[in-house]
């Protein structure tokens, strides 16, 4: 009895998930009656399959093909409320998970008989295969030859390692937008690592903070970097119209380990919808669509049907009112429509969106115009629209004043009409000309939808915008009356 490993997985590997995940084995027992490779598959140490194949006619190896397996037990994470914390686990120690440890043991069964009669017998565990790492990623065919995940995987030393997003690594966000940054790594995260935030005023100064958190070695994490995450875990809205952008980055005991990420602030616009998506790389993926989005419902109704006449008093009639056709049951999916004016390195990535399984939008605080204004010995603020704004929550202003740039506790509300307690006598000297936006200081939830479109052209960037639309229903059906 002796298995032999022809192709081994590389120690300390990680690959990703969609691709081939081969090992080839061999054994002098090949030959024998009602032959078989046996494959254990452990992840994060623990069975959970067993393959059996035949040898190859051929050459008499086993050519284990491991990948549609091991698929089954991955899954990318998805918060579906706001992160608490700048670096976060995206990977739990349990399986399905989004990134886990990967081993295979070899064995072999057969028939020890020369007439192919007897009992068959089985040997499990002779040869175990090197321990390597399962993270979820598709590579697309021409690359994945030549793909490196030391491309992506953090380590220690001063490097550009990469994010696992396929997206410019500059891009325009504005004060209510999530946004969060995969990768992958087997530091074993405490306060020697940390992720670097820097904020940059229009006169080219900046404000640095060091997020840190202790998260031991979970293999994959999240950077949760929108505004309104890094203004929620602060409480305080840090990032505001005096910043005319931040940067992001991983350091390991001060050194620079990761790329940096460049996010431009810019004021919001009429209409804004953030989709949200995990990309080939299995990283969470942000696009806003800034035109119109149109909304109907698909209303499916379930109707019986019966005779009009009934029994009154004797007489087999009917009156003005009664039904012949009632309504049992309706179904109603909420379908949307969205579009907006693309650059040339948002095309460039832009299709994974329909390509991803698992695309959602969010329920995010939304932003109101505001203005500040004297009443008395106080400033109160007059807040456009139907804000909703309750006695105790807390907001987060927007505006190129300093002052009025902060976060405030609402004592009182009549209308339009927004009670924060606030002075004249401190915040008076600044109130004329300010203007800018305010929203609630409230968690985002997440959304799930589905996308319709069964076909999307990659479009190429020329003199003029390309536009991108996007049909999507919702992922649940309206709450109706039965």
């Amino acid at each position: 009895m002796a298995i032999t490993i022809i192709k081994n997985l590389t120690q300390n590997k990680f690959y990703p998930s969609a691709n081939p995940i081969n090992v080839t084995v061999d054994s002098n027992n090949s030959g024998k009656c009602n032959f078989r490779f046996i494959c254990d598959v452990y992840v994060n140490n623990i069975k959970v399959f067993t393959n059996k194949i035949f040898p190859d006619p051929t050459s008499g190896y086993g050519f284990f093909q491991l990948s549609r397996v091991l698929t089954d037990y991955v899954k990318t994470e998805i918060n579906k409320v706001s992160y608490t914390s700048v670096l976060n686990s995206a990977a739990s120690t349990t399986a399905p998970s989004s990134s886990f440890s990967i081993q295979f043991k070899f064995g072999e069964e057969y028939d020890n008989t020369t007439t192919c009669d007897g009992d068959i017998l089985q040997y499990t565990n002779l040869s175990t295969s090197n321990s390597a790492y399962l993270f979820e990623a598709a590579i697309d065919y021409e690359d994945f030859p030549t793909f490196n995940a030391t491309d992506y995987l953090i380590g220690t030393q001063s490097a550009e390692t990469l994010f696992l997003t396929n997206v410019k690594r500059e891009l325009d966000i504005t004060y209510n937008e999530p946004y969060s940054l995969d990768f992958i790594s087997l530091i074993s995260f405490a306060t020697a690592s940390s992720v670097e935030f820097k904020a940059y005023n229009y006169a080219g100064g900046f404000t640095q903070s060091n997020f840190t958190n202790a998260l031991g070695s979970k293999k994959r994490f999240r950077i949760a970097c929108g505004p309104i995450d890094i203004n929620r875990i602060v409480g305080t809205p840090i990032i505001n119209p005096l910043i005319d952008y931040y940067t992001v980055r991983l350091l390991h005991n001060g050194v620079g380990v990761s790329e940096t990420f460049r996010f431009n602030v810019r004021g919001p616009k009429v209409f804004s919808t953030r989709i949200a998506f995990v990309g080939l790389l299995g990283g969470i993926e942000h696009f806003t669509f800034y035109h119109r989005r149109r909304n109907a419902y698909q209303i499916e109704r379930k109707e019986f049907k019966k005779l009009l006449n009934s029994n009154y008093s004797g007489d087999w009639s009917y009156q003005v009112g009664d039904r012949g056709s009632s309504v049992y049951g309706v179904n109603a999916q909420s379908v949307h429509n969205v579009s907006s004016f693309c650059t040339r390195g948002d095309t460039d990535w832009l299709y994974e969106m329909w390509l991803s399984k698992a695309v959602f939008t969010y329920k995010r605080p939304e932003l109101f115009s505001f203005r500040p204004y004297q009443n008395g010995l106080y400033v109160n603020f007059w807040v456009d629209g139907e804000h909703g704004f309750l006695v105790g929550d807390t907001l987060f202003a927007f505006t190129e004043n300093s002052d009025f740039n902060d976060d405030f506790t609402v004592s009182s509300v009549s209308g339009n009409i927004v009670d924060c307690n606030l002075l004249w006598s401190v915040y008076g000297a600044t109130v004329p000309g300010t203007c800018g936006f305010i929203h609630k200081n409230a968690a985002w939830q997440t959304l799930p939808i589905v996308i319709s479109d069964n076909a999307i052209e990659v479009k190429q960037k020329t003199e003029r915008p390309i536009e991108y639309a996007l049909n999507y229903q919702m992922a649940y059906s309206k709450t109706t009356l039965r």
